[in-house]
């Protein structure tokens, strides 16, 4: 075989097999990596070492075999994505304080990407939707997109105002005068999904001077879930699912969070902050990206996105364990309360679109490769079932859902997920926020 001829096949080896390999790369952490089977035997760092190694064995035998290999691979890709993203169905849930035993679930960020996906699977399964988005126009385009037909169209109520950069809003729209307007004979909510996210770029901050990513997906789901609960929104039985992401693994908080005087310190983007770019996680590996986290040991910080999906895991298990207390104190045998954070899988929405990389590319290119994204990562409507698994009985106990809706291990999960002061603290800097918000409206009334 001349030189010439081998060069081309090792060029051909090296580009299907990168091809092939790709889509397996950026899915495995919603089958292999997150399999709580595989995480029992390995830790996640270590599940990283092994897929790599594993590449490059695939790689080298591209090199030799390129068409052959690249047949296989895709059809492996395709029988793990199939199994993965259809292995679990949209949950039977039931909601027996009401008559047809249907739910009245609300969900933020209603009008995109994951949220739109869950709006439009639980109006299918026959439950009446409370659809938060920003504005009532931004509702009425997502209900238009929706498609919804005649005879289910009574089941989606709009919740416009719900701007979660801005507690005050939230404030307003949580008035029980408002949702008792909004929720009309249903009266209580059944189900609450904290879905809507964005991914910060730089040292945005909200309206209350909080970094934009905790502000938003942190903050503004606490202060929304606190005040239907306190105004008695939430039914007497009740279940919060909040999304996450993987990339909590990659989150941590600054020391400061467990310092009573000086919480602030790395709230305002002092520290931790959005990436240069639209980037969820800012891969900065220098000594001077390494700080002392809330449970006391050094960590990389990667920016703003994986903190705060790190705070949804941490909210998710402080609510669970606050809620539980507060009925076994009142000794309400009628009340229950489930709560789970989730990772939805990786997701073909807007938002992953817009973070990819080669944004550089002609038109027709990205068009390309966003129709590639499309054929590797999971549908909206595959992800509202893994999300909405999180409102099983069984699941909602505070825990952390992977890609798969299993219950991950505790101690898998980064160390300040099950760090009692970084829990307690997270929760009290919340409530004094919210304080610090009522009273200023009541200031300016």
């Amino acid at each position: 075989m001349t030189t010439k001829v081998m060069t081309t096949k090792r060029f051909l080896g090296a580009l299907f097999g990168t091809i092939s390999l790709m889509p397996i790369l950026i899915r495995t952490p919603d089958y292999y990596l997150a399999d709580t089977r595989v995480a029992q035997y390995l830790g996640f760092q270590a599940r990283l070492v092994l897929l790599l190694l594993v590449s490059v064995c695939v790689l080298s035998i591209s090199l030799r075999m390129p068409y052959r290999t690249f047949i296989l691979l895709q059809i492996a890709f395709w029988g793990v994505k199939s199994y993965a993203d259809e292995s679990v169905p949209f949950p039977n849930l039931t909601c027996e304080n009401r008559p047809d035993h249907k739910c009245v679930i609300l969900v933020t960020g209603a009008t995109s990407g994951i949220g739109l996906g869950t709006a439009q699977e639980i109006v299918s399964h026959g439950h009446t939707l409370l659809m938060g988005c920003r504005t009532e126009a931004k509702c009425d385009e997502a209900i238009k997109n929706m498609s919804i037909p005649e005879d289910q169209q009574h089941l989606v109520k709009k919740v416009p105002g719900l701007e979660l950069s801005d507690l005050k809003m939230i404030r307003n729209v949580t008035n029980k005068e408002n949702m008792k307007g909004i929720l009309g004979d249903n009266k209580t909510i059944d189900i609450v999904v904290a879905s809507a996210g964005l991914v910060p770029v730089g040292n945005k901050l909200t309206k209350q001077e909080i970094e934009m990513g905790l502000g938003v997906m942190y903050f503004g789901h606490y202060g929304l879930i606190e005040w239907l609960y306190l105004g008695d929104i939430l039914s007497l039985v009740h279940r919060v699912v909040i999304v996450s992401s993987d990339l909590a693994y990659l989150g941590t908080f600054h020391e400061s969070l467990v310092d009573k005087d000086n919480y602030e310190d790395d709230l305002k983007g002092q520290i931790t902050r959005g990436c240069e770019k639209a980037e969820p996680a800012c891969l900065n590996f220098s000594s001077a990206n390494i700080i002392v986290n809330s449970a006391g040991t050094e960590s990389y910080c990667f920016g703003s996105y994986p903190r705060a999906k790190l705070a949804n895991i941490m909210h998710a298990r402080w609510l669970y364990e606050r809620r539980t207390y507060d009925i076994d104190k009142k000794k309400d045998p009628n009340a229950r309360v489930g709560v789970a954070s989730v990772h939805p899988g990786l997701v073909d929405t807007s938002l992953a679109q817009f973070v990819s990389p080669f944004q550089w590319l002609p038109e027709i290119l990205i068009r390309l490769r966003n129709q590639y994204i499309r054929y590797v990562l999971r549908s909206p409507k595959q992800a509202a079932a893994i999300v909405m698994s999180g409102a099983e009985w069984d699941k909602a106990q505070g825990g952390f859902l992977n890609g798969r809706a299993q219950v991950v291990s505790w101690d898998t999960l980064p160390p300040e997920a099950s760090h009692n002061d970084s829990l307690k603290n997270l929760w009290i800097i919340g409530d004094k926020i919210l304080s610090k918000v009522i009273d200023n409206m009541t200031a300016n009334d």
